[in-house]
């Protein structure tokens, strides 16, 4: 892919992500419904916002390889500056890293999030529980006899 066809492939998919960014939200309800309509509503906006962060990201990604372009930096790894993979770069015109680079990212990535997940449990104090009230057992009826 040139220069030129990776600033159109990339100009393209930008101003298809700016689109879909400009989407009104999911309109409120008209009336009263039931809760499962309340429910679907709900579900719809976390779906709306969560792909709205999504094409946020996937934008600046869009926008960082325009740079890239216009600086002749394209087509490189921008960790390890080997050519990226003309195959990768037709799929995925925003990618900055190699396959290599990008798998050991994720490797990293999560390691790290395996190391910090231990350190929060390690450093979690625990927590001091009153016990539970006792209930009084039950007595024989020969003694609740006595009692009255």
């Amino acid at each position: 892919m040139t220069f030129h066809a990776a600033r159109r492939a990339l100009e393209l998919r930008r101003a298809i992500v700016r689109q879909r960014l400009g989407l009104n939200p999911v309109p409120a309800s008209n009336g009263p419904g039931d809760q499962g309509d309340t429910a679907a509503e709900s579900s719809e906006r976390v779906v709306v916002f969560a792909s709205r962060e999504q094409l946020t990201v996937h934008l600046r990604e869009i926008e960082e390889a325009l740079d890239r372009v216009a600086t002749g930096r394209w087509g490189r790894c921008t960790t390890c500056t080997e050519p990226i993979a003309a195959a990768r770069l037709r799929v995925y015109p925003e990618k900055e890293h190699c396959v290599a680079c990008a798998r050991a990212r994720e490797e990293q990535a999560a390691a790290t999030d395996r190391v910090v997940r231990v350190r929060i449990a390690d450093d979690e104090e625990p927590e001091d529980e009153e016990p539970a009230p006792s209930i009084p057992a039950e007595r024989p009826l020969s003694e609740a006899a006595d009692i009255i």
